[in-house]
């Protein structure tokens, strides 16, 4: 899911300048090691029933991310705020794939693969 800066409130996009900066020396330019991903999973239930649906469920693999002083810098707030619009694009994206993938090919045809 990608988040554009031009989506982010003016007031935090200096303050995301330097973070992202800081995540990209680390994490996408640290070189072969995959030391950030997701990955998508279909959870179901192993019984047939017929009202539970499946899930789409995100497994998030980053490392820890130490947190300056109180009032050193606002990084919790922009990342909160930046959480925020990726979570409601995730959650568009994966009611899309549930409509419209999921869904219509039914509950034997994802317990069968």
């Amino acid at each position: 899911m990608k988040l554009e800066r031009t989506q982010l409130k003016q007031e935090y996009r200096d303050e995301h300048d330097t973070w992202i900066k800081f995540r990209h020396n680390f994490a996408a330019h640290s070189g072969a090691a995959r030391l950030e991903y997701v990955e998508i999973a279909l959870v179901l239930p192993l019984k047939a029933k017929d009202d539970v649906l499946p899930m789409l469920y995100r497994e998030l693999f980053q490392p820890d991310l130490a947190l300056p002083e109180p009032g050193q810098f606002k990084l919790a707030e922009v990342v909160e705020h930046a959480r925020s619009i990726a979570l409601s694009k995730i959650e568009l994206l994966t009611k899309k794939i549930m409509d419209e993938e999921v869904l219509p090919k039914g509950k034997k045809y994802w317990l069968n693969k």
